[in-house]
C-alpha cells in the first residue's frame, strides 16, 4: 500500500517583464473600472475619459499576455494601442482645455494621463522582450 502526500509541488515559473508591467496596468485599470462602474449605478461622478483608457488597457495588458509566443505581433498590436490612446488623451486635453478647465475634467485627464504611462511601461516592456519564435 502506498501513501499519498498530497499534490505535486509545482515549480515557481519566473515571470516575464511583459507579465509584470501587464499584472501592474491591468491592476490600475480594474480599479478604475470597478469606479466607472460604481459611477455609473451610483451618485458620483464620471470620468469619461480614465474610464476609456482603462478598457483600453486592460485589453491591452491581457492581450499582450496572450501575444506573448508571437513577439512581432504583440509589438505591433502594444504600438498601435498605445498611439490611439495617446491620441485620444491629447483630443480630450484639448477639449478640456477648450472648454474650460474643471477640477473634476482635470482629475479625468490626470487619472487618464497615469493610464497611458501604465500602457507606455507595457509598450516599453514589449519593446525589450526577446525576439525569439516566430511572430
Amino acid at each position: 500500500m502506498t501513501q499519498s502526500t498530497g499534490p505535486a509541488p509545482t515549480v515557481a515559473r519566473h515571470r516575464t517583464g511583459v507579465e509584470l508591467a501587464a499584472a501592474r496596468t491591468g491592476a490600475a485599470a480594474a480599479l478604475v473600472l470597478a469606479y466607472a462602474a460604481a459611477a455609473h449605478f451610483g451618485d458620483l461622478p464620471r470620468l469619461p475619459v480614465a474610464m476609456a483608457l482603462a478598457a483600453t488597457t486592460g485589453l491591452l495588458a491581457g492581450v499582450l499576455v496572450s501575444l506573448q509566443h508571437r513577439p512581432r505581433l504583440s509589438l505591433v498590436w502594444a504600438e498601435m494601442t498605445f498611439w490611439v490612446a495617446f491620441a485620444f488623451t491629447g483630443a480630450s486635453a484639448w477639449n478640456a482645455w477648450v472648454r474650460g478647465r474643471r477640477w473634476l475634467e482635470l482629475a479625468d485627464l490626470l487619472l487618464g494621463i497615469g493610464l497611458l504611462a501604465g500602457c507606455w511601461l507595457l509598450l516599453r516592456a514589449v519593446r525589450q522582450a526577446p525576439r525569439s519564435g516566430r511572430g
